[in-house]
């Protein structure tokens, strides 16, 4: 029986992930990058002891890709099934039905040769997408915290849910405003931080800015909404100095000469200020 090195297993095992097509783990976005090895590669593999020189490359994805699938789907292919359903049922339930995290397929190599599994890679994807979590800090909190996955998604879900109930105390109005529209909690805490932030005249932008960029439309919001207070910021200034000026002018005709000094020091320091 041929063996084949740590590297070679794990480059099968991307092959058998993207040529299975599974859930939205966004490999598709990068169908140009062929994980077909060329032959400079494999010559490369046999120069430095990690594949037979004399090995064909379609014995390499097959053979690799046949041993590995026996052991993912003989042993978790119950679990896998299971996160593909709950992910499809989730997507249901979300305003943006879009997945706003994907795993390329750099993504996945590393984290496979750095010891996480096919299965780790299946729920921090589904949890991470239901719960608006970048799915690569879920797999990092799994390892350095020994949880498995349904006790990290307690974890998430709570915390969440814990602050979108926080902040819907300070804003009673906008929790019929979200019943109103399909979304997970997730969601709503998200758009209610961003209102809470900018001001809930604006939340009707918000919610059409989610749901037509997701997270990132939620970020251009929150930017264009800051230049739009910088700007007002910068009226207000003009204004201050315009009652300035005119305190000056009512002193000096007022004859109160010593008044006028001390206001016009005054309005030279708001003036310094300022610039």
């Amino acid at each position: 029986m041929k063996r084949f090195s740590k590297k070679t297993i794990i480059l099968a095992i991307i092959f058998t992930l993207i040529t299975s097509n599974l859930i939205g783990l966004a490999i598709a976005n990068e169908k140009k990058d062929k994980v077909d090895m060329n032959t400079e590669k494999q010559e490369e593999m046999a120069m430095s002891g990690e594949m037979p020189a004399d090995m064909p490359a379609m014995d390499l994805q097959l053979e690799g890709a046949i041993s590995v699938t026996g052991v993912v789907y003989g042993e978790q292919e119950e679990k896998i099934e299971r996160i593909k359903l709950k992910s499809h049922e989730n997507r249901k339930n979300r305003l943006r039905q879009v997945d706003q995290y994907n795993y390329s397929k750099k993504d996945i190599e590393e984290l496979l040769l750095s010891g996480a599994s096919v299965e780790d890679i299946y729920a921090s994807d589904e949890i991470g997408n239901e719960w608006l979590v970048d799915p690569k800090e879920l797999v990092k909190m799994k390892k350095e915290n020994n949880k498995n996955w349904d006790d990290i998604e307690t974890q998430v879900k709570n915390e969440k849910e814990e602050k979108l109930k926080d902040l819907i105390k300070k804003h009673p109005q906008l929790d019929n405003k979200l019943a109103k529209k399909t979304m997970n909690a997730a969601e709503k805490l998200e758009l209610v931080q961003l209102v809470d932030e900018v001001g809930e005249e604006i939340f009707s932008q918000v919610v059409e800015a989610y749901e037509s960029e997701g997270l990132e439309g939620l970020r251009k919001t929150k930017e264009n909404q800051k230049k739009i207070d910088d700007s007002n910021a910068v009226i207000d200034v003009g204004d201050e100095m315009d009652s300035n000026e005119e305190e000056l002018v009512e002193e000096l005709i007022d004859g109160t000469i010593d008044d006028a000094i001390d206001s016009s020091v005054k309005y030279d320091s708001t003036v310094q200020e300022v610039q």
